[in-house]
């Protein structure tokens, strides 16, 4: 993620945990849900700004995956 992205999360979510202005008016201030925004905030408070870097989205593991032999074979027969 670009640093610039970074400093955006942290300054809505500093502000938000200032708690100064109202968690609605933040979001829209910042375009974004308040959702998203209190996801950053638990983040944040969890580990700091290396929290706030995109994670990703793909499974640890995948219990369902078809077998590389069994892939491995199918591709032969093609």
């Amino acid at each position: 993620m670009v640093g610039a992205d970074i400093d955006f999360r942290v300054r809505a979510v500093r502000q938000y945990l200032e708690g100064e202005t109202r968690t609605e008016d933040l979001c829209r201030v910042f375009g974004i849900s308040e959702r998203t925004l209190q996801r950053w905030a638990q983040h944040y408070r969890e580990q700091g700004t290396e929290g706030l870097h995109d994670r990703s989205r793909r499974p640890d593991r995948s219990p369902r995956r078809t077998p590389s032999r069994v892939e491995a074979r199918i591709l032969r027969m093609r």
